[in-house]
């Protein structure tokens, strides 16, 4: 638990297998102690979950801000028909880690759900680094990868990368900006292969740690409700959703921490997105 002492209005319980619930109105202001503390938490946890809550774009905007600048062009309104994730699923994922500067952080609020439940899922990059091998660790600490922007629904390092994929490349292993914890930054949407070996030596490994990254013990799934509200550590964490294709609605506000904006992490695939100018959700 943070070293810091819990503001008087707000309690916290542990989430498995990890993070941590934020029990509280969240629409008030926040003192500064309390900013602190939200602060505190997501440094220890990754990820904070708090229920039952209704806020405004601009309050959703306000408390993601603490964390850091939000990019003036976003996606802040996620639904079936936006125009830009639509129904398909998506295969675990880290928000534009193809890009050289991916977002840090993100937060999602429930606003309406019909048709059947729908879920988030969140695979931890640190927790899953303590569990590899000194072997293991020495062999990717001399290793780098290539992300790209071309799976969505599989596993990038089964799949031939399109001479015009967005891609970038990065050290397999990265360390927080903030904790400086190792992080093992390989998302099975995104990182086709590691450059230092064969393909099949590439996609070995890939399946050994992408065993450990995704299994039960790693991953928090999270089953939405209207005013459910959660903010994650986008370089810690790796997110998922299953297919959505049965539901009739499922609308969430989005809003995303980045230390550049969001045309110069990648202009040519914000420029294809059609994102919407910035709107109060209804």
């Amino acid at each position: 638990m943070s070293a810091l002492a819990c503001p008087a209005r707000f309690e916290t319980r542990p989430v498995e297998p990890f993070g941590i619930e934020l029990i509280g109105d969240l629409s008030v202001p926040f003192s500064a102690e309390e900013e602190n503390f939200l602060k505190a938490l997501m440094d220890e946890h990754g990820l904070v979950v708090a229920q039952g809550q209704q806020l405004s774009i601009e309050r959703q905007r306000d408390i993601t801000a603490l964390l850091g600048p939000i990019p003036e062009r976003e996606l802040y309104n996620v639904s079936l028909d936006d125009g830009v994730l639509g129904t398909d699923p998506l295969t675990f994922h880290s928000d534009m880690a193809f890009c050289h500067t991916p977002y840090r952080y993100g937060s999602l609020h429930g606003l309406e759900f019909e048709g059947g439940q729908t879920s988030t899922s969140f695979a931890n990059g640190i927790l899953a680094y303590r569990k590899l091998s000194a072997e293991t660790r020495k062999l990717l600490a001399r290793l780098t990868t290539l992300a790209v922007s071309t799976c969505r629904t599989g596993q990038a390092f089964r799949e031939d990368i399109p001479h015009d994929a967005f891609r970038t490349q990065r050290a397999a292993v990265i360390y927080h900006p903030r904790s400086f914890e190792p992080i093992l930054y390989v998302a099975e949407a995104q990182h086709a292969r590691f450059n230092e070996l064969d393909r099949a030596a590439s996609d070995a490994l890939y399946e050994q740690l992408f065993a450990i990254l995704y299994a039960p013990d790693n991953v928090y799934r999270h089953e939405w409700k209207v005013g459910d509200f959660v903010i994650y550590d986008n370089l810690t964490l790796q997110h998922a959703r299953p297919d959505l294709t049965k539901l009739s609605v499922r609308r969430l506000q989005r809003m995303g921490v980045a230390d550049v904006s969001a045309h110069d992490m990648l202009a040519e695939f914000l420029d294809q997105s059609g994102l919407p100018e910035v709107t109060e959700a209804a």
